[in-house]
């Protein structure tokens, strides 16, 4: 079990993100690629991706499929971090061309590889990063993740601010979209 998996009935414990830690690593992650010139705009923030990404954060976290490969927590960690940022990139895409489908869909996401080959195949079309260099560049987001959360991984809200901050690594991929879309 998941240290993401709780009682149904237990709403002691429930997920808030803490706004100023968000704020840190997205604009952490964000200041990174802007200085490697990945990026030019502001972040963007949409309330309706930000909540479908919260979901499919908990449901990366929450799913035991997605540690089976794993062979150490660091393997795990940086499969859910390619995970959110894959999935911040599909709900961006589809928020952007087909809301109708993006309010349809997804209500929860399972360990699926369609984000992930979508990104991937969004990073080479418009960012020009073949499958080398496009693992490089995951690497360089989980260990940017990494170095962040480092700190805070014994403290007693560890699972709040894992929670938190692959939100922000969600709310990265769709700045990656959303800013190729000239929003």
């Amino acid at each position: 079990m998941s240290i993401f998996n709780k009682n149904k009935n237990d709403n002691s414990n429930s997920v808030n993100p803490d706004v100023e830690f968000y704020n840190q690593v997205l604009g952490t992650l964000h200041k990174e690629f802007i200085d490697n010139c990945f990026l030019e705009k502001d972040i963007f923030f949409i309330p309706e991706v930000f909540e479908k990404g919260q979901k499919s954060v908990l449901e990366i976290l929450q799913n035991d499929e997605v540690k089976k490969p794993c062979r150490t927590p660091e393997d795990y960690y940086y499969v859910v971090a390619i995970m959110s940022f894959c999935h911040g990139m599909f709900f961006a895409d589809l928020w952007h061309n087909d809301l109708d489908q993006f309010k349809k869909t997804f209500d929860e996401i399972s360990y699926d590889e369609s984000s992930v080959s979508f990104a991937g195949n969004f990073l080479e079309d418009y960012y020009g990063l073949d499958d080398f260099t496009r693992q490089g560049f995951f690497k360089n987001i989980f260990e940017l993740w990494k170095e962040l959360i480092l700190p805070y991984m014994n403290d007693s809200k560890a699972r709040e601010y894992i929670f938190t901050s692959f939100n922000a690594v969600f709310n990265l991929g769709v700045c990656f979209v959303l800013e190729q879309y000239e929003f």
